[in-house]
């Protein structure tokens, strides 16, 4: 998945409804900063707030098995959950990518492509 790292990716939120309406579905710049088999980091051209959290990194964890992130391209999106990461936390991959999966709180979720 190294290959993905530096790579510009497109952002699409479908859920929450909320989020939707406070922010419009995208689509939301980022760049791909971390790659593993855990999921991606990434890193929004612009921040963005949610329910009191501002966020300019998430963690993008595949939705489906047989949709791996590692196979997201330019064409169509890829289903994914999208942990945000506050913005004036200083956390390290290993850390965001724990967080995420044990996430009891809110997510979003949407869908991923390259850009």
């Amino acid at each position: 998945m190294n290959h993905l790292i530096g790579r510009q990716a497109i952002l699409e939120v479908s859920d929450p409804w909320e989020f939707g309406s406070e922010h419009g579905a995208g689509p939301f710049a980022a760049s791909i900063d971390t790659a593993s088999p855990q999921g991606l980091i990434l890193k929004l051209a612009s921040p963005l707030t949610y329910k009191g959290l501002i966020f300019r990194s998430v963690v993008a964890t595949a939705r489906h098995d047989d949709k791996p992130l590692d196979t997201i391209t330019d064409h169509g999106f890829t289903p994914v959950n999208l942990t945000p990461i506050p913005l004036h936390q200083d956390t390290s991959p290993e850390d965001a990518f724990g967080a995420a999966a044990q996430w009891r709180g809110w997510h979003l979720i949407g869908g991923i492509r390259r850009r």
